[in-house]
């Protein structure tokens, strides 16, 4: 390792087609430090604070994890009504 290089570099994918380098982010998740792409983490409330947790953290600290909203009670959205004499 170079001095002064962070220990857990980004991936880096070479598009022959196009000569693009793709990389992909990280970022560290607020319970347990992980490094894990940004597209993973979740943003929610945990323990009264938004926090990004990664998938692990997720469905290990579930009940740690605030829902703001209830659930639905009639499964599933309500759609709007087709009938024409609704649009007059």
């Amino acid at each position: 390792m170079v001095a002064g290089s962070s220990p857990v570099s980004p991936i880096v994918e070479l598009d022959v087609q196009c000569w693009e380098s793709k990389m992909a982010v990280y970022e560290r998740c607020e319970n347990c430090g992980t490094q894990t792409a940004v597209y993973r983490l979740a943003s929610v409330i945990f323990d009264g604070k938004i926090a990004r947790l990664c998938p692990a953290c997720v469905a290990g600290e579930a009940d740690r994890i605030d829902v703001p909203h209830a659930p639905r009670t009639d499964q599933g959205a309500t759609q709007p009504s087709t009938q024409r004499k609704v649009w007059y």
